[in-house]
């Protein structure tokens, strides 16, 4: 174990740095120490002699270092010293290299190449930002370099990082595969939709549709023929009334099925298929879309298919977002995602000192920040309505909105309501704002041009105000819905105002549909939604499993939009809010309760049959609140239960159920395979979708084998499955392993030794220090302290300069990664307790990984 005399800390992420030679304070030390427990959540990466400095390192291609899908590398660079690495591709993997240099804070300047087998160069970049093109360096996704292409044969590909110019720095290059359509082989005539009656018939050249005489066996007739001598003619068939009279639908689909073989057999056929069914598909082309894993999951993307993208008008639903404002860059532009969606805007903040805008209340709710030093910003506000209403579909810039429309004035409008500063918010402010937004008597003198039709509100706290119960009430008496956030405290004490009656309140899960760690509950929780879980990364994407939305960063007085995971109950709400602002736009006569009725009578029932304490009536879902909404009947839905099977033992298999949650009918499963399986963890699926099989409401139990030789005990090994149905659809089911049994999702990560010190937060000098590892659970006491404030900061030193939380290094900070606040130390004390987590590579800028403001 390393001594204590760590001397250097540097922050890259504040733009600072901080450094005290041999822990040189002269305040006199006593026997008070800090301890508690660092939690380092596994990332899938991969470390490659971080930051050589030249020789070996891959730096031809006969000495290329091995790269693999998923897979991340870190290294320095300069104009004289490329690296190179190598990858196993298969014909048709679609797959994306990115050189991330600008996060990381190198200014380093680099060129990508991919190589084929033959080391022919197939494609190159350079200067590939993404987001805002102003001011792309103070993106948290920019990359100085990206590659997107599909591969045209099987075989080894090469990847050449080149630096050129005169800076050395370090980047990170990251290989990995998007998907590209579901498991298996693929839509059939099996399972896809089509007329169930009727046959296209196309003839060869020449040959007269009109010597076609029905079959009177069959009962099919042509009844329509496109005449084409050039190229034969096309004719429909179509099941006589009679004969389609007395069969039941089931019957009529295999025999139209049958028929269509039939006939494509006939030597004067050139062809014959049934009559599919198109339906328009909508993926929006948000550029960070494919990390928005939390909204498949309550078939978000069903309602985006079937109404071809954004075809419900959302223009007229009104959403009062209560929270800490709304981040605008330093010239007051709106973040790029949030473009045009504000209107009514109010600060309710009524102390200055709270607002740190140097007044009371106005009708201006740009948040300034909420913390004093002007550095870690929460910018809760904005992360909140990103997720509610950011645009969709605009052009390739960020994440999508629930109701945020495609950028043309369609999608919901935003009413921004200051009423969290400094100190967090009183229930006086809080009130005003509740009142404001539905049209009631309240202290701006105001009210909105249209009242809210529904307000979300993110916050809260364990004690009942009659101040805010009435002002709630009163807001839900005048026809406005409240949602808000059923706390982070992971217990069942009451949380408000959650708790109250005419609230909807909001518990969070994770990707594998369980309730988060930290989500409260309780009697009073009446829907479930994705509020993330950071401490995993069980999507495979190279991300924690936080919630995407839109983020500023703060950097003193400039603020620039970024992107950024969090995780709550407070990104939770919004979810349901956005999902009541389709159900709203969808029949605008409906009433708060009507919609109340509708997220109950339509969620996927989670946990035990029924209501429960932890996700009320089950996890919201877009897709069947919108069809009731409409008064249409769903099509069917595929959805497995649970979603993450947790396994252990020696020769350990399990199974998950698959069923129909949606309308009549069945669904064909055509294929389940290993998505990402780094370990050959799984061994067998039985059924695997080979034959396909069908899935009614019953549902069918599909059962995992797992292959466990060889690895680690008492380590949690991950995998995720991917299951191929209908017109290129997919659902993921993840797989966890661990021989000694999993008490939770969070196992911690090796990342090496990791310091932790202790911080005089005037001076910025390290006082004191300690270190842990892996193997010690990454327990730790700082000690030698004398009585007052410590920053308390842990990262690792990989590069061995005596500086910690360098780009490319895990770090973290206490209580919050974005959110660091002074604890007090007393005088011969010992404060224990003090555990807090550690991201590996964490250069995603302040706030990007954990808020639990709820």
């Amino acid at each position: 174990m390393r001594v204590n005399n760590y001397s250097v800390i540097s922050l890259f992420a504040a733009g600072l740095l901080f450094a005290v030679a041999g822990c040189s304070n002269t305040r006199q030390t006593s026997v008070s120490s800090v301890s508690g427990v660092l939690s380092v959540p596994v990332t899938g990466e991969q470390h490659y002699e971080e930051y050589e400095t030249g020789g070996d390192f891959g730096d031809d291609f006969e000495n290329a270092k091995e790269i693999g899908y998923e897979d991340t590398a870190h290294g320095t660079i300069a104009s004289s010293d490329d690296d190179y690495f190598w990858f196993n591709g298969v014909s048709g993997d679609s797959v994306v290299i990115d050189i991330d240099a600008e996060a990381l804070g190198s200014g380093l300047d680099s060129y990508l190449y991919l190589y084929d087998q033959s080391r022919s160069k197939i494609a190159e970049n350079d200067d590939y930002p993404i987001g805002w093109q102003d001011d792309p360096a103070n993106f948290i996704f920019v990359y100085d370099s990206h590659i997107e292409t599909t591969l045209d044969a099987s075989g080894t590909y090469y990847i050449r990082v080149e630096g050129y110019g005169t800076t050395t720095g370090a980047y990170r290059l990251r290989l990995f595969q998007y998907d590209s359509g579901a498991a298996g082989a693929g839509p059939s005539p099996q399972n896809a939709e089509f007329v169930e009656d009727e046959i296209i018939v196309k003839f060869i050249p020449g040959f007269d549709p009109e010597s076609v005489k029905a079959d009177p066996s069959t009962g099919y007739r042509p009844v329509k023929t496109a005449l084409d001598t050039g190229s034969g003619a096309l004719s429909l068939f179509k099941l006589s009334e009679e004969e389609k009279s007395s069969k039941v639908l089931s019957t009529t689909r295999e025999r139209t099925l049958a028929e269509t073989a039939r006939l494509g057999r006939l030597s004067y056929v050139e062809y014959a298929e049934p009559n599919y069914i198109m339906r328009p598909t909508f993926v929006p082309n948000d550029t960070h879309y494919h990390l928005q894993w939390h909204y498949p999951i309550i078939r978000l993307d069903q309602v985006w298919d079937e109404y071809a993208g954004l075809s419900i008008d959302l223009s007229d639903v009104r959403v009062a977002v209560i929270d800490t404002g709304i981040g605008r860059t330093t010239l007051g532009y709106d973040h790029p995602d949030l473009a045009g969606i504000f209107a009514d805007e109010y600060d309710f903040i009524s102390d200055p000192a709270n607002a740190l805008d140097g007044d009371g209340i106005d009708s201006d709710a740009t948040d300034p920040g909420d913390d004093p030093a002007g550095q870690f910003s929460s910018f809760h506000g904005t992360h909140v309505t990103g997720t509610v209403g950011a645009l969709t579909n605009n052009d390739e810039i960020g994440v999508a909105g629930i109701a945020g429309g495609s950028g043309t004035g369609n999608g919901v409008t935003i009413i921004p309501l200051r009423a969290l500063g400094a100190q967090g918010g009183n229930v006086y402010d809080i009130a005003q704002a509740v009142r404001y937004a539905a049209g009631l008597v309240n202290d701006s003198g105001g009210a909105p041009s249209s009242i809210a039709d529904i307000i979300n509100m993110s916050l809260g706290a364990p004690v009942d105000s009659q101040t805010l119960r009435n002002a709630i009430d009163a807001a839900y008496n005048a026809g406005v819905l409240i949602v808000a956030s059923a706390g982070n405290e992971g217990t069942s004490v009451p949380f408000y105002p959650a708790s109250y009656t005419n609230v909807v309140s909001v518990s969070a899960v994770g990707p594998g549909n369980e309730l988060a760690p930290y989500s409260s509950f309780g009697p009073t929780v009446d829907i479930a939604a994705p509020g993330g879980d950071t401490g995993t990364n069980l999507t495979f994407d190279l991300y924690p499993d936080g919630v995407l939305s839109t983020l500023f960063n703060q950097n003193g007085a400039a603020y620039s939009p970024i992107y950024a995971f969090y995780q709550g109950t407070s990104m939770a709400a919004p979810h349901v809010s956005g999902v009541c602002a389709l159900i709203l736009a969808a029949d605008g006569d409906l009433g708060p309760s009507d919609v109340r009725n509708i997220l109950s009578s339509t969620a996927i029932d989670l946990g035990q049959p029924g209501t429960d304490i932890y996700y009320g009536h089950g996890l919201v879902n877009a897709y069947a609140a919108v069809k009731s909404a409409l008064g249409e009947t769903q099509n069917p839905v595929l959805y497995p239960f649970p979603r993450a099977i947790k396994l252990e033992g020696t020769n350990p298999s399990g199974s998950f159920l698959l069923k129909n949650i949606g309308g009549e009918g069945t669904i064909t499963v055509d294929g389940i395979a290993e998505a990402n399986d780094p370990e050959g963890l799984v061994s067998s699926i039985d059924p695997d979708g080979t034959p396909s099989f069908n899935v009614d409401a019953g549902g069918v139990e599909v059962n995992v084998t797992l292959s466990t030789a060889g690895l680690d005990d008492g380590k949690t090994h991950y995998a995720r499955l991917e299951i191929g149905y209908g017109a290129s659809r997919t659902e993921y089911v993840y797989v966890l392993y661990n021989k000694n049994g999993i008490t939770s999702f969070y196992e911690n990560e090796d990342v090496g030794y990791v310091f932790v010190v202790a911080v005089d937060p005037a001076s910025y000098q390290t006082v004191a220090q300690d270190v842990t590892s892996y193997n010690e659970g990454y327990s730790y006491t700082v000690g030698g302290l004398s009585a007052g404030d410590y920053l308390i900061i842990a990262g690792t030193d990989r590069d061995s300069d005596l500086e910690i939380c360098d780009p490319g290094e895990a770090c973290g900070f206490y209580p919050l990664f974005g959110s660091s606040t002074p604890i007090t130390v007393g005088e011969g004390t010992v404060v224990s307790g003090i555990d807090f987590q550690v991201i590996d590579n964490a250069s995603q800028g302040p706030g990007s990984t954990v808020l639990r403001i709820p």
